[in-house]
């Protein structure tokens, strides 16, 4: 796997600032090519970068939403039970 353009961490930064995360996996999934769990380790990592350089800013959200999580969770047990019943 390649590293991601600037113009590509760049976009998942400002999706990131604005509380987009979910949005952000998609994007870099989409722009580099890679499997999901991939792009949400990517993002998590650009994520930890970018709360590390500025840990006081308002724009680094401290709060995580479930909503995200179930939906990575529920996602590849949708896609299993869709392929056994095809």
């Amino acid at each position: 796997m390649s590293e991601p353009s600037d113009d590509v961490t760049n976009e998942i930064r400002d999706l990131l600032a604005r509380g987009q995360k979910l949005q952000a996996v998609k994007f870099y999934k989409a722009s580099q090519e890679t499997s999901l769990l991939e792009a949400k380790n990517a993002v998590e990592a650009i994520e930890a970068e970018l709360k590390a350089s500025t840990p006081d800013s308002p724009l680094v959200s401290s709060k995580t939403g479930c909503a995200g999580a179930i939906v990575l969770l529920i996602l590849p047990v949708t896609l299993a039970a869709a392929y056994l019943v095809s």
